[in-house]
């Protein structure tokens, strides 16, 4: 549709809650969590599949998802909507209050159906704790927001909807002993039971997991702003592989205060025993109360050195889609609309020839 128009825009995304034509639809964030549905539309097309991280007995597993099935619709046909920054509907009967913007929802314009939600995270490799490695040492930094850790409650509850004692069974001999959620000295001993409350759910619900998370990585020649020749793929993380992120760093509690790791995993565990006791997330009540005297700003960081162990394999080291294909991602003058005050941005304006017609 944008080529026969001949107008600035992003692959596969015909329709969609922003007007690409319009430079305001690629401003700072929009950006960032538009691309990336451009280029596993991109990637459809060409037949390559996503990376699929996900949970199997405790362990990381990598397998290949197909975009289609991911989003559970062909990206290309037209009746494909995606609402960026959009709340997810079908998780409003689980939650108190209003449901959460996450980065984008796909729906079916044919019966109006909302079929599939994620979270994004546009992220380059290697980041600066990698940038002096070999390829196959450098990893990506991931920052997860508070949001994101309600969405993956939320993915977990749902299991559970109907049946919300067979939760309560799992979480209550651990929890029903909390006096106080947002005392520090007593919840920090229980952090590594709270872990093996979430693995045990993980363990008897394995084959219910997720894909929650969207993460394409973007490859520069060490730290220079210029894309990498192999510069582009993406990998989708399961609710369960995503949670295992933050498990890891809280299964021994550090001996100072509470990480944001740790309360990650208290909130997770809060908002499932809430649900399983009530049948309702009260998510805005979990955050805004259980700080441990850390800011909401983000839920947890993880550095390249902690990422590539999860995400290791040939595809990290050498992404599949080349540098040149951007300019068939990007379409018809989009790059002129981009703000290259952030990285991606600044990477495809300074790399030379990148929209230069090959002869």
């Amino acid at each position: 549709m944008f080529e026969q128009l001949n107008q600035p825009g992003l692959f596969g995304i015909t329709n969609s809650n922003r007007d690409f034509t319009k430079k305001e639809a690629w401003g700072k964030n929009q950006f960032n969590n538009a691309f990336p549905i451009a280029l596993a539309c991109f990637m459809f097309s060409q037949n390559i599949k996503p990376i699929y991280i996900r949970l199997e007995k405790r362990n990381i597993e990598h397998n290949y998802f197909a975009v289609d099935q991911l989003f559970q619709i062909n990206p290309l046909e037209a009746q494909a909507f995606f609402a960026f920054e959009h709340s997810y509907h079908p998780y409003t009967e689980l939650i108190i209050g209003k449901t959460p913007a996450i980065d984008v929802v796909i729906s079916n314009l044919q019966n109006s159906q909302i079929i599939n939600a994620f979270e994004i995270k546009l992220t380059a490799i290697p980041d600066n704790t990698t940038a002096n490695l070999p390829d196959n040492l450098q990893g990506c930094e991931i920052v997860i927001r508070p949001d994101t850790i309600v969405y993956l409650a939320l993915s977990i509850a749902k299991v559970f909807q109907q049946n919300p004692l067979a939760l309560l069974d799992i979480l209550d001999p651990v929890c029903a002993r909390i006096g106080d959620w947002e005392d520090a000295t007593s919840i920090q001993p229980m952090i590594p039971l709270f872990c093996e409350l979430l693995y045990t759910i993980f363990d008897r619900y394995q084959a219910v997991q997720i894909p929650i998370l969207l993460q394409p990585i973007w490859k520069t020649q060490g730290k220079l702003s210029i894309l990498h020749e192999n510069c582009l793929d993406l990998f989708v993380w399961s609710n369960f592989a995503l949670a295992k992120v933050f498990l890891d760093a809280s299964i021994k509690p550090s001996e100072k205060s509470i990480t944001r790791p740790e309360r990650t995993t208290v909130w997770l565990i809060k908002m499932l025993y809430d649900f399983a006791q009530n049948g309702k997330i009260d998510y805005k009540r979990t955050l805004d109360r259980i700080t441990f005297n850390l800011k909401n700003d983000k839920a947890f960081a993880a550095s390249g050195m902690v990422t590539r162990k999860y995400m290791n394999s040939p595809e990290l080291q050498n992404p599949r889609i080349k540098r040149h294909s951007i300019k068939h991602i990007i379409i018809n003058g989009g790059q002129r609309y981009l703000s290259p005050e952030r990285r991606l941005d600044s990477a495809i304006v300074s790399t030379p020839g990148l929209f230069e017609e090959i002869l």
